[in-house]
């Protein structure tokens, strides 16, 4: 059945319109420290007014504010090098326009008139000012419990261990609707809720609240966070709040493009690897639902047309239809120095330019496009083209994402995004629950694959999806966003059993745990195989297979389980699961 005919839940695509820090010696001119998407934005509002604005910032998933002067645009402000958000004087936007919304260690939040904003490019010791993060939809605690539990043996664990003790957070888009699942003892009541956004915890998507009956399934002890974000502001404060309240187990079924080259990089794996590699936060990652919306090659272009081949003899790219949006992502591997300059088109049938993004890299910038817009079924099909403007195509290679659409000619391998690719998340992808106890079990098909750009082996893990919860309703919950927290509950619950350790050892614990799918182990489908909280072959208190597994982390809980002055400890309270 189609993807989008099996109500995906929504691991949140997010999109990162952002310039890389540079070496550049002097501060830009104020016109450059706009960011080209910026411009896009505040050039549609000058032709069309404020509900042309509207219209672009929608299909951008740019959330607008509300003002008695109108609509205020969020935008993000990145320090000049050297320099701290902290230097970034408040006093200074607001007599060009504009407010502080949210601060960050690296970024400030902006609210500002679209009039106003081109002037805060005047703004000292700010090196650039642009558009936010955008998310798009793509996708037991309580009576309504997921499969996930049974199939991961989840259940056999959860006999001596429910994650007590153990603090894990969401980290999501929205909460929609947590009050109301709360109220129907699908959550805890002691969910503690965080909205970093200004926009409401429960508001914008129900998705993270079905993230979290996910995981509350598999570790119904834990004091549970749910922490809304809206853009790298908020992710960055998400993390710092982890780290002031001691949480070390979160999870993020979001996926950012366009950040980074996929490559362990840019912020978003920059915020997500820190709060991993300094304040130990093991994070589970959705691995993405893009294998079908995605192609990677190398620039080629035999009939020297100034065009992409996508293959030898093909230089369009056909788009198949989801939910009536037309979105296209290009970027390349020369982040940090865009020497060369690319433009990516959308032609409708009639091979007129439906839309097109064909902002100038020449050093600077990011080495980016981006289209997004209605779809119009008079005026299907739709092929994609990327045209070369200017500079060296040796050693080019160039990705395109979408949010909506599928690809024709598709690329499965590499289509993870940021932060499944960094070396701080353990990234899951998604194998239907029906299909789950199979002995070498099929990946969703959507379900984004490895390696990473840099040639690292994603996912780590796979879990099921199309499971049950009150949010989506029964078998209804796809994607790798429910994927995602199955790793994190089971994480959760060996946490109580060995208390904190390093994210690593926790991810080795998993990965020795898992059932091999595919070869060779790990591979870039599947990474290490499913999700098995513990081996029925394990038996309760002989502990075999665990002291060979777990040989480290289970000395560390016998020293400190271990008693003074040689006294016996007694065994720890086992806890029964609810029913």
């Amino acid at each position: 059945m189609a993807l989008t005919c099996r109500a995906i839940g929504l691991l949140a695509m997010m999109v990162l319109l952002s310039a890389r820090a540079t070496l550049a010696a002097p501060p830009p001119a104020a016109p450059a420290r706009l960011a080209p998407m910026l411009l896009q934005l505040l050039d549609e509002y000058d032709r069309g007014g404020e509900s042309a604005l509207r219209s672009f910032s929608s299909a951008r998933r740019i959330e607008l504010r509300p003002s008695a002067q109108g609509a205020l645009l969020p935008v993000i402000l990145e320090p000049s090098a050297g320099k701290s958000t902290r230097d970034i004087d408040a006093r200074a936007i607001e007599a060009l326009g504009g407010r502080v919304d949210a601060v960050s260690e690296s970024f400030v939040r902006v609210l500002v008139r679209p009039t106003d904003a081109r002037r805060l490019g005047e703004l000292n010791d700010v090196r650039v000012v642009r558009t936010p993060t955008m998310a798009t939809a793509v996708t037991g605690f309580g009576s309504i419990v997921s499969e996930s539990v049974a199939l991961t043996n989840a259940s056999v664990l959860q006999q001596s261990f429910t994650g007590a003790g153990v603090k894990a957070a969401v980290v999501d888009l929205g909460f929609q609707g947590l009050s109301n699942v709360i109220s129907a003892g699908e959550l805890p009541a002691n969910t503690i809720g965080v909205d970093f956004t200004g926009t409401g915890l429960e508001s914008t998507t129900p998705h993270g609240v079905a993230v979290s009956e996910e995981l509350l399934d598999m570790a119904p002890g834990v004091q549970l966070y749910c922490l809304k974000i809206g853009d790298e502001v908020d992710l960055q404060n998400a993390a710092a709040y982890l780290r002031t309240n001691g949480i070390t187990i979160a999870n993020h079924s979001v996926a950012w493009v366009l950040g980074s080259y996929y490559d362990d990089t840019g912020p978003i794996n920059s915020i997500i690897n820190s709060s991993h590699d300094t304040d130990g936060v093991f994070w589970s990652v959705a691995a993405g639902n893009a294998a079908q919306m995605h192609w990677r090659g190398a620039w080629s272009d035999p009939d020297q047309d100034g065009r992409l081949n996508f293959t030898p003899n093909q230089n369009t790219l056909s788009l198949g239809l989801y939910d009536g949006t037309i979105t296209v992502f290009l970027n390349w591997n020369q982040y940090g120095n865009s020497l060369t300059n690319l433009d990516l088109y959308v032609l409708d049938g009639t091979g007129a330019v439906a839309a097109s993004s064909t902002n100038p890299q020449n050093g600077p910038q990011d080495p980016s496009e981006a289209v997004s817009f209605s779809y119009d079924a008079s005026l299907a099909p739709y092929t994609v083209e990327v045209v070369w403007v200017s500079g060296p195509t040796s050693g080019l290679d160039v990705t395109l994402f979408s949010f909506d659409n599928t690809f024709s000619p598709g690329t499965a391998s590499s289509s993870v995004m940021d932060p499944a690719d960094a070396h701080g998340a353990v990234a899951v992808g998604a194998i239907p629950e029906a299909s789950y106890a199979q002995a070498n079990p099929p990946l969703e098909a959507y379900s984004s694959q490895g390696p990473t750009t840099d040639g690292r082996i994603k996912p780590d893990l796979c879990a099921p999806d199309g499971t049950s919860t009150y949010t989506y309703g029964t078998l209804g919950s796809y994607g790798t966003s429910f994927s995602a927290p199955i790793a994190a509950g089971a994480a959760a619950l060996w946490q109580q059993q060995f208390g904190v350790v390093p994210p690593s050892n926790m991810l080795s614990v998993l990965d020795n745990l898992a059932r091999p799918v595919g070869t060779p182990i790990p591979n870039s489908q599947c990474g290490y195989g499913e999700v098995i909280a513990w081996h029925g072959s394990v038996a309760c208190g002989a502990g075999s297979e665990l002291i060979v597994v777990l040989p480290a982390l289970l000395w560390l809980r016998r020293r400190r389980e271990r008693p003074p002055h040689g006294r016996t400890s007694q065994a720890p309270e086992r806890s029964s699961r609810k029913a």
